[in-house]
């Protein structure tokens, strides 16, 4: 499985790539981000490939993150963007 920043980024529509709801979405994630939290989540094994292409944006490097994990990406997706809102919400 591959979840690109496209694939949850609230600043795009499904047309240019978002897979999940704009509500649920987050603006701009970077793929280190996607990267940290499927590590806090812990949903298996993940690489980061940082210099990877989305497909509908070839020229853009914005990277991508591959899991060893065959089912549910909308869910994880979900889960993902989530856990980035969280860790970019500052804590006092």
């Amino acid at each position: 499985m591959i979840i690109y920043p496209s694939n949850i980024d609230s600043s795009l529509t499904k047309k240019m790539g978002r897979k999940i709801s704009r509500k649920q979405a987050v603006p701009n994630p970077l793929v280190k981000e996607i990267y940290k939290a499927v590590k806090v989540l812990g949903e298996g094994d993940a690489r980061l490939e940082a210099k990877a292409c989305y497909p509908r944006n070839p020229v853009g490097h914005e990277g991508r993150v591959v899991l060893d994990r065959k089912s549910g990406k909308s869910s994880l997706m979900k889960k993902v963007a989530k856990e980035v809102k969280r860790m970019r919400t500052p804590t006092s």
